[in-house]
């Protein structure tokens, strides 16, 4: 038994069981669906791996109930990469910030906020999102003046939203897919991992935010 999932789970059902942090009861379903689903792409997905390998922050976007970040920060081999968690609600905060003490995941900050109030600043950065927003809904709400790559966690409707965000950015936005990867499911079930870079456009006037990326980081 997978000694993180099960401690994870028993904080998330008793002390925070409240909050609905997960809808998920048993150890199998919550390993399988939450654990796993989080780290199968850093192990199967070559160019997701490399991302992360090659980041120097990662962001992840709605964490909710601390996935997909906490999983991703607790691997060996990404216990340098600093991992910033941006979700609007107080209290998921602060649960969240509870279990990674908890877990003794160090190399996690959290924050209280909407990504749209965030520059994005910080060279290499890369984006999480996890069943968050379609995704051009989601790429209209980021602030980025350096060059970035933004991962979704994506089910069988992906290309219909690529198609749509295709539609709405291709004559603004100097984008391309750089990963385009599915990776399997112990229930059988296909998930895909699609990477988009993003590169900011000539001329863009960047938004006033509450904070940047690089301000957050040097102050971690």
């Amino acid at each position: 038994m997978n000694e993180f999932c099960k401690n994870y789970l028993e904080i998330l059902s008793t002390k925070f069981a409240g909050l609905n942090l997960t809808r998920l009861s048993s150890y199998e379903d919550f390993y399988n669906k939450q654990y796993l689903d989080s780290i199968l792409p850093f192990e199967d997905c070559l160019g997701f791996r490399q991302a992360l390998l090659g980041s120097r922050v990662v962001i992840d976007v709605g964490f909710g109930g601390g996935i997909p970040i906490l999983p991703l920060a607790s691997q060996v081999e990404l216990n340098d990469k600093k991992f910033f968690g941006v979700e609007s609600i107080e209290k998921k905060v602060k649960a969240v910030d509870y279990i990674a003490a908890e877990l003794k995941i160090s190399n996690v900050s959290l924050i209280k906020e909407r990504i749209e109030n965030i520059q994005i600043d910080v060279p290499g950065t890369v984006v999480i999102s996890k069943a968050v927003a379609s995704i051009d809904k989601f790429v209209g709400l980021l602030n980025f003046s350096q060059t970035i790559t933004v991962y979704f966690y994506k089910g069988p409707k992906k290309n219909e939203e690529l198609d749509l965000f295709a539609k709405k950015f291709d004559q603004f936005l100097d984008w391309k897919i750089v990963e385009d990867s599915q990776y399997l499911l112990p229930s059988g079930e296909i998930r895909f991992m699609l990477g988009l870079e993003l590169r900011v456009p000539h001329r863009t006037k960047f938004k006033k935010c509450n904070y940047k990326l690089s301000e957050l980081v040097s102050g971690v």
